[in-house]
């Protein structure tokens, strides 16, 4: 049976987005994020995080850092009486510092890889699916390379791509939201 799946970025649309955020202490969760993941978690739509970790190949952490974060994430998405289906991360980045990260994949957003993965781990319909995410030319490209439908939130670096989408977006998102609740409540109310 294929799900349908809610593609989540993490910094920016999940949590604030101070820079590379690695450290738990750093890791703040926006105050709707909880109930926005229980949404669609009653919906039976299947909840997955995708997210650019950069930050490794630049040498500036590790993955056991970022797994850190992540068991972090899970915990706190957990208290609040929800659950991920999946993270996928991508430490890779061509311009880095540390050579076995160093390479252009197809898991770095836009790029689809990770939501191959996830199709294959979790049996998710892709045309059904969405991504929720703060970059326009990162997530809403990552939809639109997937030939699935995309949501632009407004917080970390959403207000300044809409500010700047007179500059030239080739492609409109299928929604704008001021932030994930508000995303996902609207692509709820939109899907039977």
């Amino acid at each position: 049976m294929k799900h349908r799946a809610i593609f989540l970025d993490r910094d920016g649309t999940m949590n604030q987005d101070d820079g590379y955020t690695y450290r738990v202490g750093d890791y703040h969760l926006y105050p709707w994020t909880i109930e926005a993941v229980q949404l669609l978690n009653r919906s039976g739509w299947k909840v997955v995080v995708v997210s650019n970790q950069s930050g490794v190949a630049r040498g500036l952490f590790s993955e056991e850092d970022v797994r850190e974060v992540h068991q972090y994430l899970v915990r706190q998405i957990k208290a609040g009486g929800a659950w991920l289906d999946a993270i996928y991360y991508c430490p890779h980045h061509p311009e880095g510092i540390i050579p076995e990260y160093s390479i252009l994949c197809r898991c770095r957003k836009p790029f689809t890889g990770m939501l191959e993965k996830a199709v294959a781990d979790l049996g998710i319909d892709l045309a059904g699916s969405w991504v929720i995410g703060d970059k326009y030319d990162i997530d809403i490209q990552l939809a639109r390379n997937a030939g699935i439908h995309s949501a632009l939130v407004l917080t970390g670096y959403g207000r300044e791509a809409f500010e700047a989408r007179h500059r030239g977006w080739d492609f409109q998102p299928d929604l704008i939201a001021d932030h994930l609740l508000q995303a996902v409540e609207a692509i709820l109310r939109s899907v039977v």
